[in-house]
């Protein structure tokens, strides 16, 4: 029974099959709200300038405009977004587990007016960083494969209000950009080996 898994990494994983024509295995870790911050490691944080108490306050004050769900915003009062806590739970108990790449499907909780503009380094640096410590402590390849879905659109898109509470899509459109570590395209110089998946014409 796969129904508790990710739609958008078990397709994805059916196409590799489809098209490498050999066993591939996946492994789901996700938590659905949470900003990148709870998935890059102290030192990336660090790297990027982030304060533990500073970041939580930013996402707190922006509300998680991507959706306004009541249980979205108790992920924050509950501490599961703290800085670095998914790294810990969820991405380092893997560092073992010699694998052949990632996809990357997040952003909306970081597409805040507050949050924005520090996605661009957290992203660059969190890949370096995965990329380093996977190649550390399995074979995997220093350089392996990363894929990122782009920012999809969400909201009333009969009216044309696409961003949620982001009613200009500012933030929003600071945040797609960023996703590309601020180049426009993938892969770049500082994403290198990386990929792109545009969504904005799909919605959430």
């Amino acid at each position: 029974n796969f129904t508790y898994f990710s739609a958008v990494c078990w397709f994805y994983g059916r196409d590799l099959y489809q098209t490498l024509n050999y066993p591939l295995g996946l492994i789901e870790t996700a938590f659905g709200g949470t900003s990148i911050n709870s998935w890059s490691s102290p030192q990336v944080l660090q790297t990027c300038n982030i304060s533990a108490t500073e970041y939580q306050n930013a996402l707190n004050n922006d509300h998680n405009p991507h959706n306004n769900h009541d249980d979205n915003m108790e992920i924050y009062k509950n501490g599961q977004a703290n800085n670095s806590q998914l790294w810990n739970a969820m991405i380092y108990p893997f560092l073992r587990t010699t694998i052949g790449g990632a996809i990357w499907y997040q952003g909306e909780a970081d597409s805040g007016p507050s949050t924005c503009n520090s996605y661009s380094c957290l992203l660059i640096n969190m890949i370096n960083d995965w990329r380093l410590r996977w190649s550390l402590y399995s074979d995997t390849s220093p350089l392996f494969p990363f894929g990122i879905v782009q920012l999809a659109s969400w909201g009333e898109t009969q009216s044309n209000n696409t961003c949620g509470n982001d009613t200009q899509c500012t933030s929003t459109a600071i945040l797609r950009f960023a996703q590309t570590g601020n180049y426009g395209y993938l892969p770049n110089h500082d994403m290198i080996n990386t990929f792109f998946a545009t969504a904005v014409d799909l919605g959430s």
